[in-house]
Protein backbone atom coordinates (compact mmCIF):
# COMPACT_ATOMS: atom_id res chain seq x y z
CA UNK A 1 0.00 0.00 0.00
CA UNK A 2 2.83 2.36 0.88
CA UNK A 3 4.29 1.60 -2.52
CA UNK A 4 1.04 2.65 -4.25
CA UNK A 5 0.87 5.83 -2.21
CA UNK A 6 4.49 6.60 -3.03
CA UNK A 7 3.84 5.88 -6.70
CA UNK A 8 0.74 8.10 -6.70
CA UNK A 9 2.64 10.87 -4.92
CA UNK A 10 5.54 10.63 -7.40
CA UNK A 11 3.08 10.69 -10.28
CA UNK A 12 1.35 13.73 -8.80
CA UNK A 13 4.67 15.55 -8.29
CA UNK A 14 5.77 14.66 -11.81
CA UNK A 15 2.50 16.03 -13.17
CA UNK A 16 2.99 19.25 -11.19
CA UNK A 17 6.54 19.68 -12.46
CA UNK A 18 5.40 18.89 -16.00
CA UNK A 19 2.65 21.50 -15.67
CA UNK A 20 5.15 24.05 -14.39
CA UNK A 21 7.43 23.25 -17.30
CA UNK A 22 4.50 23.43 -19.72
CA UNK A 23 3.38 26.72 -18.17
CA UNK A 24 6.90 28.16 -18.55
CA UNK A 25 7.06 26.96 -22.16
CA UNK A 26 3.66 28.50 -22.91
CA UNK A 27 4.75 31.76 -21.30
CA UNK A 28 7.92 31.87 -23.44
CA UNK A 29 5.94 31.11 -26.59
CA UNK A 30 3.42 33.83 -25.72
CA UNK A 31 6.26 36.35 -25.21
CA UNK A 32 7.76 35.40 -28.59
CA UNK A 33 4.38 35.69 -30.30
CA UNK A 34 3.78 39.09 -28.70
CA UNK A 35 7.19 40.29 -29.85
CA UNK A 36 6.58 39.07 -33.42
CA UNK A 37 3.13 40.67 -33.47
CA UNK A 38 4.59 44.00 -32.34
CA UNK A 39 7.32 43.75 -34.96
CA UNK A 40 4.73 42.97 -37.64
CA UNK A 41 2.65 45.94 -36.53
CA UNK A 42 5.65 48.27 -36.73
CA UNK A 43 6.58 46.98 -40.19
CA UNK A 44 3.02 47.20 -41.44
CA UNK A 45 2.67 50.68 -40.01
CA UNK A 46 5.86 51.79 -41.76
CA UNK A 47 4.66 50.41 -45.07
CA UNK A 48 1.28 52.10 -44.68
CA UNK A 49 2.99 55.37 -43.78
CA UNK A 50 5.33 55.06 -46.79
CA UNK A 51 2.38 54.39 -49.09
CA UNK A 52 0.61 57.45 -47.70
CA UNK A 53 3.68 59.63 -48.29
CA UNK A 54 4.00 58.33 -51.86
CA UNK A 55 0.35 59.22 -52.50
CA UNK A 56 0.71 62.66 -50.94
CA UNK A 57 3.83 63.54 -52.94
CA UNK A 58 2.40 62.24 -56.22
CA UNK A 59 -0.88 64.12 -55.65
CA UNK A 60 0.98 67.35 -54.89
CA UNK A 61 3.13 66.92 -58.01
CA UNK A 62 0.10 66.30 -60.22
CA UNK A 63 -1.78 69.23 -58.67
CA UNK A 64 0.99 71.75 -59.28
CA UNK A 65 0.51 73.43 -62.68
CA UNK A 66 4.17 74.55 -62.78
CA UNK A 67 5.29 71.00 -63.45
CA UNK A 68 4.53 68.16 -65.85
CA UNK A 69 4.44 65.27 -63.39
CA UNK A 70 3.03 62.53 -65.62
CA UNK A 71 6.51 61.05 -66.17
CA UNK A 72 7.62 61.26 -62.55
CA UNK A 73 7.45 58.08 -60.48
CA UNK A 74 7.41 58.37 -56.71
CA UNK A 75 8.51 55.61 -54.34
CA UNK A 76 8.98 55.83 -50.58
CA UNK A 77 10.93 53.64 -48.20
CA UNK A 78 11.35 54.49 -44.51
CA UNK A 79 10.11 58.06 -45.17
CA UNK A 80 12.74 58.59 -47.88
CA UNK A 81 11.10 59.64 -51.16
CA UNK A 82 12.67 58.54 -54.45
CA UNK A 83 11.81 60.61 -57.53
CA UNK A 84 12.42 58.74 -60.79
CA UNK A 85 11.56 59.42 -64.40
CA UNK A 86 12.02 62.35 -66.74
CA UNK A 87 11.27 66.06 -66.67
CA UNK A 88 11.57 68.58 -69.52
CA UNK A 89 14.11 70.87 -67.79
CA UNK A 90 16.16 71.62 -64.65
CA UNK A 91 13.55 74.07 -63.34
CA UNK A 92 10.88 71.33 -63.19
CA UNK A 93 13.37 68.99 -61.57
CA UNK A 94 13.98 71.63 -58.88
CA UNK A 95 10.24 72.15 -58.37
CA UNK A 96 9.64 68.39 -58.04
CA UNK A 97 12.37 68.13 -55.39
CA UNK A 98 10.95 71.11 -53.53
CA UNK A 99 7.42 69.69 -53.52
CA UNK A 100 8.64 66.32 -52.25
CA UNK A 101 10.82 67.89 -49.54
CA UNK A 102 8.01 70.10 -48.27
CA UNK A 103 5.61 67.20 -47.85
CA UNK A 104 5.00 66.59 -44.15
CA UNK A 105 6.61 63.35 -42.96
CA UNK A 106 9.30 63.15 -45.66
CA UNK A 107 12.75 62.96 -44.09
CA UNK A 108 14.83 62.90 -47.28
CA UNK A 109 14.40 63.12 -51.05
CA UNK A 110 16.51 61.12 -53.48
CA UNK A 111 16.38 62.87 -56.85
CA UNK A 112 16.92 60.29 -59.57
CA UNK A 113 15.14 62.38 -62.22
CA UNK A 114 16.63 62.79 -65.68
CA UNK A 115 16.24 65.93 -67.75
CA UNK A 116 15.04 65.28 -71.31
CA UNK A 117 17.58 66.21 -73.96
Amino acid sequence: MKFLISLALMSFLFTLSSQASLKQSLKQNLEKATEKTSEFGRTTGRKANDASLTTQVKTRLLSDNRIQAANINVDTKNKVVYLKGTVPNQEQRKIARSIARSTKGVVKVMDLLKVES
